[in-house]
């Protein structure tokens, strides 16, 4: 079996100490939703990965098919953005809302 060795200039002088020890963050932290233009009390996502209030994005939705549907598709509300989605593909993400509600603390997004 061949190896082959690559090198990534940026990593090139990376010592690896353990999993914790790289963390690569480059996605800009959204404070208010697109649809409500209103704070993130909740985050949630899409199949396309675009970050919204949950109770927000599901409203969006429900107000499109009603409260019982959850298989028919919609468009993302990110201007913009073509991806589709059904209403079991919104997910929370209690990660970026971790993200969120610290850059808060820090003073980092003003809302």
């Amino acid at each position: 079996m061949q190896q082959y060795k690559t090198e990534v200039p940026f990593f090139k002088n990376f010592v690896d100490g353990g999993d914790d020890d790289l963390v690569i963050e480059d996605e800009e932290l959204i404070g208010k939703c697109a649809i409500s233009k209103r704070p993130i009390q909740q985050a949630a996502r899409t199949t396309c990965k675009h970050i919204f209030d949950y109770n927000s994005l599901v409203q969006f939705y429900e107000q499109k098919f009603g409260k019982k549907q959850d298989k028919k598709e919609l468009g993302c509300p990110q201007p913009g953005c073509q991806a589709i989605f059904k209403k079991a593909d919104i997910k929370k993400d209690l990660a970026y809302q971790r993200k969120l509600d610290q850059a808060r603390r820090d003073g980092e997004i003003s809302d």
